[in-house]
C-alpha cells in the first residue's frame, strides 16, 4: 500500500529530509489497535491457505503479523465461534456439548500469531481468517492524517533527543606558562676573581742545620770542656686543614638552594678563621721554641767562652783560633735560624693575606649571584601574573560563549517536545473523530435496517 505522500506531509511538517518507516508503520498499528475492528472492515485482509495455512498442510493458520483485530473466521463458507485455549480439548471432543460441526466451527488463538479452526480444516473445506491490515492505513483512507500527526510526533521526539547536545565549536582557553629565564652559574662568578682559593699552606723555607761539633784539645793544657748545645734546632710545624668548597657549588648550582650555599660558605669561613688561628699558633710555638734554643745557645757560648778565656792562659794562639772557629760557625747558624723564622713569617702572612682576599671576594660573587637569581624570580613571577590575566580573560569570553550556547541548545529540544505532543494529540483527535463519525453512521444505518424489517 502506497505511504508515498504520508512520508511527504511528514517532511513537510517536520523538517527531516527522509521520513521515518518505521514511524509511519507505527502510526499505522497505533491508529488499527485504537480503533474498534468493526469500524475497520474495509481494512480487513483475507489469509490464504497456500501462503498462511487452513489447509491440510498445516491446519493451523499463521497470520502474517501480530494482531488482535480478527473481525472474523471461516471454514468453508462457515462463520467460526471463538472460544478460549483451554476450550480446545471439548471443542475436538464429539462426546462435548461444545463439539465444533462442520456448519458451527469453532477456532482459538495460539502463541505465535495461530489460529486453530475445529473441525480441522482440508483441501477442500479450507478455513481462512479476515482480520485488519494496518497497511490499508494508507495514503488513500480517511485516517491519512492521523498516521501523519502520529509519525510527526514520533520524528519530533527523536528531534527533541537528537537536539539535546550542545554545538558550540570554540576552543577552550589554555593557558601557556612561561618559561624561566636560563640560570646562570655561580662557577661564572668565580671566574673572574683577582684572587683564587690559594689551597693548603705550604712551607717552602727550609730550616737551617745545626754545625758539627767541635773537635777541640788543649795543647797541654787543661781540657776545656766543649759547650754542650741541648735540644735540636726548633722546626716548624705547619697545621693541616683542607677546604671542600664542592658542596657550596652544588648547594648553588645543581640544586639552587642560596640558604643551604650561604651556611655552607658560612662553614668554610669558620674553617678558614681556625685554620688562620692554628698558623698564628704554630708560629707563636716555634717562636717560643726558637727563643728558648737561642738562649741556650747563648748560654753555652757565654759559658763556652769563660771556659775558654781561662784556657787561653794556657793554651796557645791555635787552640784559640779553633775555638774562635767554631763561635762563627754558630754564629752563622743562629743567623741562619733568624732567617728561616723571617721566611716562615712572610709566607704565612702572604697565605693569610690571600685567604682572606679570597674570602672577600667569594662572599662579594655570591652577593651578585644570589640578587640575579632573585631578579630572574621577580621577572618570572611578574610573567605568571600576566599569564593567568590573558587566560581569565579569554576564559571569560570563552563562559559567556558557552552559556549562550546551552541557552540555545535547551531551546530546541523543548521546542520538539512541544511539537511532538501537539502531532500526538492531533492523531488521538483524528482517531475519535473518526470512531464518533462512523458509529454514529453505522447506527444510523442499522437503525434504518431494523425499521425496514418492521415494515
Amino acid at each position: 500500500m502506497a505511504t508515498t505522500n504520508i512520508e511527504l506531509d511528514i517532511e513537510n511538517i517536520t523538517g527531516v529530509a527522509d521520513a521515518n518507516d518505521q514511524f509511519i508503520v507505527s502510526a499505522q498499528k497505533f491508529i488499527v489497535s485504537s480503533i474498534p475492528k468493526e469500524l475497520l472492515r474495509w481494512a480487513g485482509t483475507n489469509t490464504t491457505p497456500s501462503s498462511h495455512g487452513g489447509d491440510s498442510s498445516p491446519t493451523t493458520i499463521t497470520l502474517p503479523q501480530p494482531t488482535d483485530n480478527i473481525i472474523d473466521v471461516s471454514r468453508n463458507g462457515f462463520s467460526a465461534d471463538e472460544v478460549s485455549e483451554s476450550m480446545k480439548g471439548f471443542i475436538a471432543n464429539s462426546a462435548s456439548l461444545h463439539f465444533a460441526t462442520e456448519t458451527y466451527p469453532k477456532y482459538y488463538t495460539t502463541a505465535g500469531n495461530g489460529i486453530v479452526v475445529k473441525p480441522d480444516p482440508s483441501d477442500s473445506e479450507t478455513a481462512i481468517v479476515n482480520y485488519v491490515d494496518y497497511n490499508h492505513i494508507d495514503d488513500d483512507c480517511d485516517l491519512k492524517s492521523a498516521v501523519v500527526f502520529h509519525a510527526c510526533s514520533s520524528e519530533f521526539t527523536k528531534l527533541a533527543s537528537s537536539n539535546t547536545g550542545i554545538t558550540f565549536t570554540q576552543s577552550a582557553p589554555v593557558y601557556l606558562a612561561p618559561s624561566l629565564e636560563a640560570k646562570t652559574t655561580f662557577s661564572s662568578y668565580t671566574s673572574g676573581l683577582s684572587e683564587v682559593d690559594p689551597g693548603i699552606l705550604s712551607i717552602t723555607a727550609v730550616a737551617p742545620v745545626p754545625p758539627s761539633s767541635p773537635n777541640i784539645t788543649s795543647p797541654g793544657i787543661s781540657t776545656v770542656s766543649k759547650p754542650v748545645i741541648t735540644g735540636n734546632a726548633p722546626t716548624y710545624l705547619k697545621p693541616t686543614q683542607s677546604f671542600d668548597i664542592t658542596q657550596f657549588e652544588t648547594f648553588l648550582e645543581t640544586e639552587e638552594d642560596s640558604e643551604l650555599a650561604q651556611i655552607q660558605l658560612g662553614r668554610l669561613n669558620f674553617e678558614m678563621s681556625e685554620y688562620q688561628t692554628n698558623i698564628q699558633n704554630e708560629l707563636n710555638e716555634f717562636n717560643k721554641e726558637s727563643a728558648i734554643y737561642q738562649a741556650n745557645i747563648q748560654a753555652e757560648i757565654a759559658k763556652h767562652q769563660t771556659d775558654a778565656a781561662e784556657a787561653q792562659k794556657e793554651g796557645d794562639l791555635t787552640f784559640q783560633a779553633s775555638i774562635q772557629d767554631y763561635t762563627l760557625e754558630l754564629q752563622k747558624y743562629s743567623a741562619d735560624v733568624n732567617k728561616y723564622q723571617a721566611e716562615v713569617n712572610t709566607q704565612i702572612s702572604e697565605y693569610s693575606q690571600k685567604l682572606s682576599q679570597y674570602q672577600t671576594e667569594l662572599q662579594t660573587s655570591l652577593q651578585s649571584w644570589q640578587q640575579e637569581q632573585n631578579d630572574k624570580v621577580t621577572r618570572y613571577q611578574a610573567k605568571i601574573q600576566d599569564a593567568i590575566n590573558k587566560f581569565n580573560e579569554e576564559n571569560a569570553e570563552y563562559q559567556a560563549q558557552l552559556q549562550v550556547s546551552v541557552q540555545d541548545g535547551n531551546v530546541k529540544p523543548n521546542h520538539y517536545a512541544n511539537e511532538a505532543k501537539k502531532y500526538y494529540d492531533w492523531s488521538v483527535i483524528e482517531i475519535n473523530m473518526y470512531i464518533q463519525n462512523n458509529s454514529k453512521m453505522i447506527n444510523r444505518t442499522m437503525a434504518a435496517q431494523a425499521a425496514q424489517q418492521r415494515a
